[in-house]
C-alpha cells in the first residue's frame, strides 16, 4: 500500500465534504468504501485484551501521557534566597568563629592595655603604684572590625601589637574566603521563579491533603482507579478520590471551572486534551491561567477499531506504521494543535526535521517465522561461520561500576586557584613592597628632618628615625581588597603603592575568578576514573560476570596480563548471576564491576527503585566497544531484508529513542553515568560544610599561631619583670 491514499483517506475524515456537490467524487476507490459502511472508529480507543476479541485493533497511531493540570500560582516572595548560599553548618561554624574571634581580640586588647599601664613608669612620684588607674576602656570596636571585615566594608585595626594584628589578619583572609563563596552563589538563588507550582508529581497528591484530585466520571483514570484493587499508589488515589465529593466530573468543564488560583485541586486526563484546555482558556482570557505538572503519570496508546477479521486491518496497520516512520502524525498535531507561546515555556527552534526514510513491513518479515534469535550476540569469525549474523545494531562499551563514595573535606580548595611558583611570587612581591615602602618612608622621613635642622642653622642635631609600621598593613590590605589610605603623600611612595594597588587587583580578580569553581568542585571523589586505577591499586577488587565479554578478553589475550592476575587473586572475582556482583558493590568497599554500559544503567534504576539513592555511579571513561547483532540461521532468506530494516532503524535513530523510552533513568542519578544529554537541576545546592572546610582551617590555623604568639610575648615580658 503506498502511502498517498492513506494520507487522503485520513484527510477525508478531517475535513467534512458537503451532502450536495455539483462535482463528481474521484476519491471513491476501495479505501472510502470503509467510510460509507462505517467499518471504521477513529476514536482514541485503548487498547485492551477484552476488546481484541470482538474488534480488530490497528497499531497504535498516537502515544500520551495522562498528566496533572494545576493552576499556575501567584508569585511568592523569595525571603529564604539570603541563606541559601549555605548549609546551616556553615552558618553555625560562621557565627562560633565570629564569637571567638570578637572574645579573643577584645581578650588580647584588654591584656596589652593593662600590661602597658603596669610597665610603663610614673610620671609623678605623687601617686603610689596601687593608685595608678589602669585604663581597660577602648574595647568596644572589635566587633566592628569583625562584622565590617565579613560585610566588606573594611576598617582600620584597632591595635598595632603583633598578636592582635595576626587575629585581625588571619579573620581578614577567612572574611574575604567566605564573601566570595557567598556572593558566587547568591545570584543562583535571587533569579529562581518564586512561583512554585502546586505539584510536581503524583506522589505530591499523596503526600499533601489539602489537594483534591478531580477525574471524568467515565474516563479512563477513573475506571483504572475503580476497577483496581491493589495497594499502593493507586489505593491511595482511590482513597483520595472517595474522600472530595466532587472529585468524579461528568465533563470536562464542570472539572476545569474548579482549578482557580486560589483552590487546591488537580484534574488528570490525558495530556494532549489538557493542552486543548490550556489554548480553550488563553482564548477566552488572554492569560495562562493552567500549566501542566512537570512530571507525568503513565503512558497511554489508543488504536483505531475495525470489525473482526476486517480485510483493511493490515493495509490501515501499515499506513500508520509509515505515517509514524516519518513523522507525520506528530507534525498534524502540533499543526491542528498549536500552543501559544505564552503558555509553552519551551525555547522555539528554527531547526527542520531531516525527512526519514519510512520503514516497510516487508523488511521485518523474517521475524514471523521465528527463524530469529534476538539477544545481542557479540559477532565473532567462528559464529559467523555456522550462522548468519545481522549488521550491528547496538553500539555501547564496557564501563566500570563503582560505588558513592562519601564526601571528604575539601580544604585545599582555598589554594587551588593558583599554583604553587604564582604563591611563591606573590609571596615574594609582598616582601618586596613593603621592605621597599619601609625603605623609602624612613629616607623621606630623614631627609626631610635633616632638611629643617640645616635651614634652622642646627648641625649636630638629633635626626629622629621614625619607623614607619603601617606599611605592611597597606599591603596586605589591598590584596584582601579592604583599601585604607595612602600613609604618606610624596610622589615616590605613592607611585610604588599605586602600581602594587594595580597588580593587587589583577590577583584579587584572577583568584576570585577560579575560587567558586574549586569550592563547588564535587568532594565526593569517584573510587577510580579509568581501568587503568585497578592495575594500579593492588587495594581494589575486580569483578566480573563468568564467561562474560571481559571475561573472556582478559583470559584469552595478554593485553590485560595484570587484571588477569588481578581476577585470578581473588576467589569471589567471577560472578555467575549479575545480581551476585551487584550485591558486593557497597558505599564504602572498593569493588568494581565491569559490563556493558546499558546493564549498568539497569542496575544502577534497580537500585534507586529498591532504595530511593543513588548508591551507584558509572567510571568516568569506558574501557572497550562493543556492540551486538541479531542471529538466523546459515544462508536465511531473510537475513538481507533485516539487514535493511536495521539499517532504517539507525537510520532514523528510532533505536536509540527505544533504549530511552524503555530505560528511563531518574533524574537524581543522570549524574551518574557519562550521557549525550543532561538532565536539568531541580535545585540550586548550596554550599556544604565541606566546601568551605578550608576557610575554617585558616581560621582555625591562623589563631593558634597568634595565640602561640600571644604566650610567647607573655612569657618574654615576664623576664624583666622578675629581675
Amino acid at each position: 500500500m503506498s502511502l498517498l491514499p492513506f494520507v487522503i483517506f485520513l484527510i477525508w475524515f478531517f475535513i467534512p465534504i458537503p451532502g450536495s456537490s455539483s462535482m463528481a467524487n474521484t476519491l471513491n476507490g476501495q479505501h472510502l468504501r470503509v467510510i460509507w459502511q462505517c467499518e471504521l472508529i477513529v476514536e482514541d480507543m485503548v487498547p485492551t485484551f477484552q476488546r481484541n476479541k470482538v474488534v480488530d485493533l490497528t497499531l497504535p497511531w498516537t502515544y500520551d501521557h495522562f498528566a496533572f493540570l494545576i493552576p499556575v500560582p501567584d508569585e511568592s516572595a523569595n525571603i529564604n534566597a539570603v541563606i541559601k548560599p549555605f548549609q546551616w553548618p556553615i552558618w553555625l561554624g560562621l557565627g562560633v568563629s565570629i564569637v571567638c574571634v570578637i572574645a579573643i581580640l577584645n581578650l588580647i586588647q584588654r591584656y596589652l592595655q593593662y600590661r602597658s599601664v603596669i610597665e610603663t613608669p610614673s610620671r609623678s612620684n605623687d601617686n603610689p603604684p596601687t593608685e595608678k588607674i589602669v585604663n581597660k576602656g577602648g574595647t568596644g570596636k572589635q566587633y566592628l572590625y569583625v562584622f565590617g571585615n565579613l560585610l566588606s566594608q573594611g576598617g582600620s585595626c584597632p591595635s598595632k601589637r603583633l598578636p592582635y594584628r595576626r587575629v585581625a589578619g588571619v579573620w581578614t583572609l577567612a572574611a574575604f574566603i567566605f564573601v566570595q563563596a557567598y556572593t558566587s552563589t547568591l545570584f543562583t538563588y535571587v533569579v529562581t521563579p518564586i512561583h512554585h507550582p502546586l505539584i510536581n508529581s503524583v506522589y505530591d497528591i499523596i503526600n499533601s491533603n489539602d489537594i483534591n484530585l478531580l477525574v471524568k466520571e467515565e474516563g479512563f483514570v477513573n475506571i483504572l482507579l475503580s476497577t483496581n484493587n491493589e495497594t499502593g499508589l493507586y489505593r491511595a488515589l482511590r482513597a483520595r478520590l472517595d474522600s472530595f465529593p466532587n472529585s468524579r466530573c461528568r465533563f470536562v468543564w464542570d472539572c476545569i471551572s474548579l482549578i482557580t488560583k486560589e483552590s487546591t485541586n488537580v484534574y488528570v486526563d490525558a495530556r494532549k486534551y489538557l493542552k486543548d484546555e490550556i489554548i480553550n482558556d488563553f482564548r477566552k482570557t488572554g492569560k495562562c491561567n493552567f500549566e501542566l505538572a512537570k512530571e507525568e503519570f503513565i503512558g497511554i496508546m489508543t488504536s483505531f477499531a475495525l470489525p473482526k477479521n476486517s480485510p483493511y486491518t493490515q493495509s490501515v496497520s501499515q499506513g500508520i506504521l509509515e505515517l509514524q516512520q516519518i513523522g507525520l502524525v506528530d507534525y498534524w498535531d502540533t499543526w491542528f494543535r498549536p500552543m501559544p507561546p505564552q503558555c509553552d515555556g519551551k525555547p522555539k527552534n528554527g531547526e527542520k526535521r531531516n525527512k526519514l526514510s519510512p520503514l516497510s513491513l516487508k523488511n521485518l518479515t523474517g521475524a514471523f517465522q521465528a527463524d530469529l534469535l534476538l539477544p545481542d550476540i557479540y559477532p565473532t569469525y567462528q559464529r559467523n561461520m555456522v550462522i548468519d549474523m545481522t549488521v550491528v545494531w547496538t553500539f555501547d562499551n564496557l564501563a566500570c561500576l563503582i560505588p558513592i563514595t562519601d564526601e571528604t573535606a575539601n580544604i585545599n580548595a582555598v589554594g587551588k586557584s593558583f599554583q604553587w611558583p604564582i604563591w611563591l611570587g606573590l609571596g615574594i612581591s609582598i616582601i618586596f613592597v613593603i621592605a621597599v615602602l619601609n625603605l623609602m618612608q624612613r629616607y623621606l622621613e630623614y631627609r626631610s628632618t635633616y632638611s629643617n635642622l640645616m635651614r634652622n642653622g642646627v648641625r649636630h642635631g638629633h635626626v629622629k628615625k621614625r619607623i614607619a609600621g603601617k606599611q605592611y598593613l597597606y599591603v596586605i590590605g589591598n590584596l584582601l581588597s579592604q583599601g585604607g589610605p595612602c600613609t604618606s603623600k610624596r610622589l615616590p611612595y605613592r607611585l610604588v603603592a599605586g602600581v602594587w594597588t594595580l597588580a593587587a587587583f589583577i590577583f584579587v580578580q584572577a583568584y576570585t575568578s577560579t575560587l567558586f569553581t574549586y569550592v563547588v568542585t564535587p568532594v565526593n571523589k569517584p573510587l577510580i576514573n579509568t581501568i587503568n586505577d585497578i592495575a594500579e591499586h593492588p587495594d581494589i577488587n575486580l569483578m566480573v560476570k563468568t564467561a562474560g565479554t571481559m571475561d573472556r578478553n582478559i583470559n584469552s589475550t595478554g593485553m590485560y596480563k595484570k587484571l588477569r592476575e588481578r581476577l585470578n587473586s581473588n576467589p569471589n572475582s567471577r560472578c555467575t548471576l549479575v545480581s551476585d556482583c551487584i550485591k558486593l558493590i557497597t558505599p564504602g568497599s572498593r569493588n568494581v564491576f565491569v559490563d556493558a554500559k546499558a546493564y549498568l544503567m539497569d542496575s544502577i534504576r534497580a537500585e534507586f527503585k529498591k532504595t530511593g539513592k543513588c548508591n551507584l555511579q558509572i567510571a568516568k571513561e569506558g574501557i572497550l566497544t562493543t556492540y551486538g547483532t541479531l542471529v538466523l540461521p546459515k544462508n536465511s532468506p531473510f537475513t538481507k531484508s533485516i539487514n535493511q530494516g536495521l539499517l532504517d532503524l539507525i537510520q532514523t535513530g528510532i533505536i536509540n529513542y527505544w533504549d530511552l523510552w524503555f530505560r528511563p533513568m531518574p533524574g537524581k542519578c543522570m549524574r551518574n553515568f557519562q550521557s549525550g544529554f543532561k538532565m536539568p537541576e531541580e535545585k540550586h545546592k548550596p554550599h556544604s560544610l565541606k566546601n568551605l572546610s578550608g576557610a575554617f582551617v585558616v581560621v582555625a590555623v591562623g589563631l593558634s599561631l597568634s595565640l602561640l604568639a600571644f604566650l610567647t610575648e607573655m612569657i618574654v615580658s615576664m623576664e624583666p619583670a622578675r629581675r
